[in-house]
């Protein structure tokens, strides 16, 4: 893990961004809406923030490290933890894993699932011939590639986070109204550069939009 990704700040407040590449796509918007502060990410693909998680060994041990050793010797303001989450990590590993922030982190955010299409955003754009333009930031005909997953496990999250009393922000309910969601960023650029990860002009877009309607709240929180 590179040192810089975890250099805190002894003046600005100290927010962490942990999780997979979904967690990382993030980062650009959380720098840039949350200048103020200082955010360091401890981030690798696949790898979700779970107590318990199974999977690649570097997985296993970057988030042993992180939630066993970094966070318990480490003060950090705000913890924001985001992945690509499925409903089967809702039942048992998130809710433990949240509990168990709780009680060493001062703030904790659980980011919910961004939107997912069965093909890549950009080749939806090319084959629907698109003519960007603040009109057709919304595309019905994208809307025929949304998978439903992501909105289903939203809300579980959504649920999840609730129960426990811990801060809950939805990607999904800021670019989406129902399955009609923003397709590129009022410049033009697309919202995601794949079939599910944001663009650096929809990182800043999405989290600009979560902190505008108060769902990150606790971030600019005194701890």
């Amino acid at each position: 893990m590179g040192q810089n990704c975890l250099e805190l700040s002894r003046e600005k407040k100290n927010i962490l961004l942990i999780g997979d590449s979904h967690a990382a796509q993030l980062y650009h918007g959380f720098k840039e809406n949350f200048s103020q502060h200082n955010v360091v990410q401890a981030t690798a693909s696949g790898c979700k923030p779970l107590l318990g998680a199974l999977g690649d060994q570097r997985c296993m041990d970057l988030m042993q490290f992180m939630l066993h050793e970094y966070l318990t010797s480490t003060k950090i303001d705000a913890v924001v933890i985001a992945a690509r989450w499925h409903e089967d990590d809702t039942s048992h590993m998130l809710p433990k894993t949240l509990e168990y922030l709780k009680n060493i982190a001062s703030h904790v955010t659980v980011i919910g699932p961004i939107v997912e299409y069965s093909v890549g955003l950009p080749m939806i754009l090319i084959r629907e011939d698109f003519n960007p333009s603040e009109s057709n930031i919304k595309s019905a005909y994208a809307s025929r590639f949304i998978l439903e997953t992501p909105f289903q496990v939203s809300k579980t999250v959504a649920q999840t986070a609730a129960d426990l009393g811990i801060e809950f922000a939805s990607p999904i309910d800021v670019i989406c109204q129902e399955r009609l969601c923003d397709v590129r960023t009022p410049t033009g650029m697309p919202m995601a550069f794949d079939n599910s990860h944001l663009t650096l002009d929809a990182s800043t877009l999405v989290v600009s939009r979560l902190k505008n309607e108060g769902l990150l709240a606790l971030l600019d929180r005194e701890p």
